[in-house]
């Protein structure tokens, strides 16, 4: 729902008059008084005010341009204008700008708005959001927010990313990672969305993740994983190994080798392919670089005898051959 819908047009309109009197500096103080008065009365009137002003920043050089390069043909106001009868160019162009958004009930800055941010194979990115929270994001990762007057909703499609949350009291933070939802305030958490569920680490602060069915508080060190309806079971965690990759680096503590070659697949520019299944649940321990499988393809050499062949594209893995 836009902004034009949740503030009434009374609003809208007693804020568009104030902004033309001010910027004509029609008010005295008495006026000024009226106007403090007028703010103070709801939060609807403020916000109404600043995104007016808002759209005028934005278009005040538009107009002044073309004031300036109008033709006499269609110069929209006469050259020669009585002292104090008739409005100056200014007040007319805001009137049309404002007058015209009120009509239309909806301007896009009134709506909110989604801001698309991905990463590709071996890519790490850190934006800045419209709210000034920041997100580091994964390799092969995609985050889409929505930013209103009344919320802030980032949905993360694919991939991880670590939110570190701007407090904003009157706006909760939201992530929505199918099928987790987290909630916060001022935070920094990380959150992965894998196959089997979403997992999320709470770095600095406390959030609240749901399920279909459950809810619980995740606080700083903690860590829980986001199934569709199974309980939410919240544990103590490695917190620098869980975000370790946003220095580059992965992270393994007695994990099976299918899912250490998934995560090198998710964020690498190789792939790799486990051609025997029996090296599936052999169990690695050790910090590799994220990017580059060079460290580990020595590791599993050097630890459990495999044979290795690569190519610019792959690296298969197999068993060497007993001879």
């Amino acid at each position: 729902m836009s902004l034009s819908n949740r503030v009434p047009a009374q609003i809208r309109e007693e804020a568009a008059e104030w902004f033309i009197a001010l910027r004509e500096e029609e008010v005295d103080a008495s006026g000024r008084k009226s106007f403090d008065q007028w703010l103070r009365t709801s939060p609807d009137h403020v916000r109404a005010f600043l995104r007016i002003s808002a759209l005028w920043q934005g278009a005040d050089v538009l107009v002044t341009n073309t004031a300036t390069g109008v033709s006499e043909s269609t110069q929209p106001v006469p050259r020669e204008q009585p002292t104090g009868s008739s409005p100056t160019w200014h007040k007319i162009a805001a009137c049309i700008l404002l007058a015209g958004m009120l009509a239309a009930g909806a301007v896009w800055w009134l709506s909110p708005r989604t801001l698309i941010y991905e990463s590709g194979a071996g890519e790490l990115r850190t934006v800045t959001l419209p709210d000034g929270s920041t997100v580091q994001i994964n390799a092969r990762s995609r985050i889409e927010s929505t930013f209103s007057a009344k919320e802030r909703a980032v949905e993360l499609v694919t991939g991880e990313a670590l939110f570190s949350v701007a407090i904003d009291a009157t706006r909760p933070f939201s992530v929505r990672s199918d099928p987790a939802g987290i909630r916060a305030v001022g935070t920094r958490f990380d959150v992965y969305r894998k196959g089997r569920g979403t997992v999320v680490t709470v770095v600095q602060g406390a959030v609240s993740v749901r399920n279909a069915e459950h809810e619980v508080l995740v606080s700083e060190g903690e860590q829980t994983t986001a199934g569709a309806r199974a309980p939410l079971n919240v544990h103590s965690t490695n917190v620098p190994a869980a975000i370790a990759w946003t220095e580059g680096q992965l992270v393994f503590d007695l994990t099976p080798l299918r899912d250490v070659v998934a995560e090198f697949n998710r964020v690498g520019l190789r792939r790799l392919v486990l051609e025997d299944s029996t090296l599936l649940d052999l169990h690695i321990s050790g910090t590799f670089p994220a990017h580059d499988p060079s460290s580990l393809i020595a590791f599993l050499r050097a630890r459990f005898g495999v044979t290795i062949e690569e190519t610019n594209e792959q690296v298969r893995i197999r068993r060497t051959a007993k001879k």
